[in-house]
């Protein structure tokens, strides 16, 4: 009986530990709300806009959804909030994330919200009463009677610069009568986080949303949460990395399959410093690397240089696993447009997302991204790439019956309407790469192996391997002919060696019987094999 009882604790502790990781076998689909969908024809996409579209999100085999900022405030992005335990009215109501929440969850869907905890709006009445010296207040952000003054080169600045101009982050309270700073801009003041009421009143929203059964946060800029100086001192400090952690292991008691991911944008061999801390980062130099290996003028090489350096940066692919990559985000231009130039460039998309699925780290796909939406050219800055979804080649492109919100990009090819009935399009090809990905656990948990070739600066070739199976795949971005030789090490060759294999892209089966394989590409290719 003792034996029966320990072996079903076992078996309880090792299936509450999958499921309490469902984040490393999800991909994601980011949305910016307002740009979404529109049920209230007001012009602005809406929460309700979310809930109609969940069908065919979870179409797309994604298993998370992260929304931009849904809390009210004072700008269309949301990134500087004036209630923390509120909806957007213009996105719609609390009744209505819940109803989100309740209709994902029949989906398996998770729901990330945008947290920001770097800083608040200046509207909002934290703020209001700490400029006022209310007492309980007056230390919520981070103040000075007069700014700071550094010698040399580097001083006080935007932190993700170098310089010497603390008026950047220094602004002026004329109620206050003193400076407090503000790494962004004056209208979002930095938050004091070693208060500890500051901490407690985090811990507290998190609970709020948490209960309410949201999958988790993408918690925000968190590079610069606790500064301890200029230059250096205002990013990365050891002190932002254990707020992290407590915060992280705040949320796993109120919720043990919560999943906090951070926006920590810097070279991986930092964003590495956060992996105790939280649950993922985003993997901001893949897609660089991704994208310059299948534009015009490839420069393959660049990601077999990328690849051996994230074996030395993580060690191991559960390592590995802890960068989450993406096509694009609210905050950098399109992926299309990195690798746009006619008349192949949906062809080399193609090649893009084929490596993005069969890579390790989960991927984030961000909204219209998965039709080939690219910057829109009658918006400028970070409008351009925030812009409405383009449902249907139509004046209001299928987003509202009403005014759109901001300019829309009518396209007659770029639309999901069209996308869905090209069986050649990007949208059908990530439908593939998804549904493979989900089926074929290989490409999210089986290690990677770089294979040589005789034109590895043409032709990118790798292996996804584990104790059982073993795929491989081959990417040429060229649109000229070449023949190329793929050469197996001896491990991956006794793999896979008289086994039969199946090309997952089109079905077709075929035998490998030598360490060599010869091939012969006409044009832009992606192979994908995998072992029966």
């Amino acid at each position: 009986m003792k034996k029966i009882t320990v072996l079903m604790l076992l078996i309880f502790v090792m299936t509450s530990t999958v499921s309490s990781q469902w984040y490393r076998e999800k991909t994601f689909y980011q949305i910016f709300p307002r740009s979404f969908y529109d049920t209230d024809n007001d012009g602005i996409g809406d929460i309700r806009g979310i809930i109609s579209k969940l069908d065919y999100i979870k179409s797309l085999g994604v298993g998370g959804i992260w929304l931009n900022p849904t809390f009210p405030s004072p700008s269309y992005h949301g990134y500087d909030i004036t209630d923390y335990y509120n909806v957007n009215p213009q996105l719609g109501t609390i009744e209505d994330m819940k109803k989100l929440i309740e209709e994902a969850k029949k989906r398996d869907i998770r729901i990330l919200l945008d947290l920001v905890i770097n800083h608040t709006s200046s509207e909002i009445e934290w703020f209001k009463k700490s400029e006022q010296r209310d007492p309980f207040y007056e230390n919520w952000y981070v103040w000075t009677t007069k700014i700071p003054q550094v010698e040399g080169k580097y001083g006080w600045s935007k932190p993700w610069s170098k310089g010497n101009s603390p008026w950047e982050v220094w602004s002026y309270s004329r109620i206050r009568k003193e400076y407090y700073y503000s790494a962004f801009w004056s209208g979002m003041p930095d938050l004091n986080l070693r208060n500890p009421n500051v901490v407690n009143e985090i811990y507290k929203i998190a609970r709020y949303w948490l209960e309410m059964g949201i999958g988790g946060f993408r918690l925000d800029a968190v590079r610069y949460l606790i500064e301890t100086g200029p230059a250096e001192g205002q990013a990365d400090t050891e002190e932002t990395i254990l707020f992290l952690k407590n915060f992280n292991q705040f949320c796993k008691k109120v919720n043990p399959e919560s999943f906090n991911i951070g926006e920590v944008w810097t070279a991986n061999e930092i964003v590495y410093k956060y992996k105790d801390a939280l649950d993922g980062c985003f993997d901001f130099e893949l897609r660089e690397v991704l994208a310059t290996s299948v534009s015009y003028g490839p420069k393959v090489g660049r990601f077999y240089e990328h690849i051996q350096r994230m074996e030395k940066i993580t060690g191991n692919i559960n390592n590995w696993k802890f960068f989450y990559p993406f096509s694009s985000n609210h905050d950098v231009t399109r992926v299309h447009n990195l690798i746009f130039r006619r008349p192949d460039n949906f062809e080399r998309l193609k090649l893009f997302y084929t490596l993005l699925f069969t890579l390790p780290g989960n991927p984030f796909i961000y909204y219209g991204d998965e039709i080939g939406m690219i910057n829109s050219p009658y918006l400028r800055g970070d409008m351009a790439y925030r812009d409405p979804m383009v449902w249907e080649n139509e004046p209001k492109v299928g987003f509202t019956k009403g005014i759109p919100w901001t300019q829309v990009n009518q396209d007659p090819i770029i639309n999901l309407s069209h996308q869905r009935k090209d069986k050649n399009s990007v949208f059908n090809h990530i439908l593939k790469l998804s549904a493979i990905r989900n089926e074929n656990k290989i490409f999210i948990n089986g290690n990677v192996r770089l294979l040589s070739n005789t034109t590895t600066s043409r032709v990118i070739s790798l292996a996804r391997f584990d104790s059982t199976n073993t795929a491989i795949v081959i990417v040429y971005p060229y649109p000229t002919e070449t023949n190329t030789v793929i050469y197996l090490d001896e491990d991956i060759f006794k793999s896979i060696s008289n086994r039969e294999m199946i090309e997952l892209l089109t079905g077709k089966e075929t035998i490998i019987s030598s360490n060599e394989i010869e091939l012969k590409f006409t044009s832009y290719t992606n192979i994908i094999l995998h072992t029966r």
